[in-house]
């Protein structure tokens, strides 16, 4: 019980998520710097293309993976502690995000 304890059932997992969100937001998803080096190196736009858009796309999938992931868990833990604690379990209580779910 307590601070996020009160409003959801895993409000470890919602940091985490917010922790990944926040990684997606500062990464320079445009322009990574590795990939300036990249199209030095490179002779043809399409291998310096191919890269660009493999770098955006991993950081949706990291976010998509974990997000799901810690909802599937966070949807399991609040399962069993309405059954493991019955009556006692508050019933606003959400399972990951504060309010709505």
């Amino acid at each position: 019980n307590g601070h996020l304890f009160q409003y959801v059932a895993c409000p470890h997992y919602f940091a985490e998520i917010l922790t990944y969100v926040s990684f997606f937001i500062l990464l320079d998803m445009n322009s990574p710097p590795y990939l300036h080096f990249a199209k030095s190196l490179s002779r043809t736009s399409d291998l310096f293309d191919t890269l660009v858009l493999i770098s955006q796309y991993k950081h949706y999938a990291l976010l998509v993976w974990v997000s799901t992931n810690l909802m599937i868990s966070s949807y399991k833990n609040d399962i069993w502690y309405r059954q493991t604690f019955g009556s006692e379990y508050p019933k606003t209580r959400r399972r990951i995000i504060p309010f709505l779910w």
